[in-house]
């Protein structure tokens, strides 16, 4: 998938591969710095010299716990009992159901499904920012179908914490491509 979001005012390129339940990886650029998030079905690493990370760095624990599912093409909800997560209907917020997400790993999400399409127009998760607890939401629009049928949402706006607002707007979705499993790889 080939993106682009919008940061502190700088619009900046980013690209994402997924190969489904082996590994999800984010590459973007942000002021002429390269920020790698990579998640796997074993483990997570990341390459952020922004935060004085210039090399491969592995995931706490925590925050792969909490990021972990992104390795799914689908969404948390999808086959949700299979990888041992749990879900309680919450009640209805307007004429959207609010649906509460539980991981085996104890990470909950909070999802509002709209009524009408069934899609997810927005999640929440807890995350952490330097150190602090903050809450992560995602607000999902723009839904399209890709030529597989697959609905993906074009348009995401993250609120992280309050304290960063971030605007992704995808620009290409690709499916069934060949995937090298190696690209998910912790370079030494």
């Amino acid at each position: 998938m080939e993106s682009s979001f919008t940061m502190m005012g700088s619009e900046n390129p980013s690209t994402t591969v997924i190969l489904d339940g082996v590994g999800y990886k984010n590459e973007m650029q942000f002021n002429s710095t390269s920020i790698v998030q990579c998640y796997t079905d074993k483990g997570g690493w990341t390459i952020n010299p922004m935060t004085g990370a210039a090399g491969a760095t592995p995931m706490p624990d925590d925050v792969y716990n909490a990021g972990k599912s992104q390795i799914y093409v689908s969404d948390p909800l999808y086959d949700y009992a299979a990888k041992g997560s749990t879900v309680e209907l919450l009640g209805k917020e307007g004429s959207a159901y609010k649906v509460k997400l539980t991981s085996k790993e104890k990470v909950d999400s909070i999802f509002v499904i709209d009524s009408a399409t069934f899609l997810i127009t927005s999640a929440s998760t807890k995350g952490k920012i330097q150190d602090q607890e903050v809450n992560i939401t995602s607000k999902l629009s723009d839904y399209r179908k890709t030529e597989l049928g697959y609905t993906v949402p074009y348009a995401v706006d993250l609120d992280i914490g309050g304290q960063f607002a971030i605007t992704i707007a995808v620009k290409k979705v690709e499916l069934n491509k060949t995937i090298d499993p190696a690209v998910f790889v912790m370079p030494k």
